[in-house]
């Protein structure tokens, strides 16, 4: 894992031979609509959007006219005025219009150049929207069909495990011969191997969806702690992110 120490530990979480993650291919729908709240490059084109729509109206607002309106009260005169013996109280009302005549021009010119800064904040945001729905969409499809394979080799694990019993039984009651109990071993362990390999590429394709989603990084690590403890969250496809890796 790029940006930690050569030397940090990691502790796996436990491997389950059989069963299947249906709680998990269930979050995995739900976290899909939930993806333009939490993803990392949406959010942060948003925000740049909205950064660039403020300063339109930050740059307008500077062009056009404004009134200040100032009192004060100053006893034995004014700031910066000659002192006298006298004591003496003054009241001072004001109000001031101030008319950028002479800027018009080249406040023209920021404006313009601020909205097309934000037409251009707009369609980065837009593209960032399509990439990662293009992303979860490719990537939901990938786990779908990993999870199809899955249950493929389940059926095939549960079957033969069925038959090693049904075999192991006759064995015993002398209606069958060792061969046919160890060609019947060899298929249940033919059987757990394709299990094991399709629960290893399932596991791969729900990192990678929850990766799409913009739930697997550092963002994603709760404490720093568990960085320097080597016990990573939000990754454990078994458990929905609250596991380890």
């Amino acid at each position: 894992i790029m940006g930690l120490d050569a030397r940090t530990s990691f502790s796996l979480a436990p491997f389950q031979q059989r069963g299947l993650p249906d709680e998990s291919m269930r979050q995995a729908q739900l976290l899909m609509h939930e993806a333009k709240d939490i993803h990392p490059s949406i959010t942060q084109a948003r925000a740049e959007l909205s950064a660039a729509q403020a300063k339109v109206k930050n740059i307008t607002a500077e062009g056009l006219p404004s009134v200040s309106v100032y009192a004060g009260r100053y006893i034995n005169g004014q700031p910066d005025t000659q002192a006298t013996s006298l004591q003496t109280y003054e009241t001072v009302y004001g109000m001031t219009l101030s008319i950028p005549l002479f800027e018009e021009f080249e406040r023209v010119y920021k404006v313009k150049e601020a909205r097309a800064l934000a037409a251009v904040k707009k369609i980065n945001l837009e593209n960032a929207e399509l990439k990662v729905n293009m992303d979860i969409w490719r990537s939901f499809q990938e786990l779908k069909t990993a999870y199809s394979d899955l249950i493929a080799t389940d059926m095939v694990l549960r079957g033969a495990d069925v038959v090693v019993k049904a075999t192991a039984a006759r064995y015993q009651r002398g209606a069958s011969d060792v061969m046919e109990w160890i060609r019947a071993r060899t298929s249940l362990y033919s059987a757990e191997q394709d299990h094991t390999r399709a629960k290893a590429d399932w596991r791969t394709n729900y990192l990678k969806f929850l990766a799409s989603l913009g739930k697997v990084g550092f963002w994603a690590v709760n404490t720093t702690s568990e960085i320097a403890s080597g016990t990573l969250t939000s990754v454990s496809p078994e458990n929905e992110g609250a596991g380890t890796l």
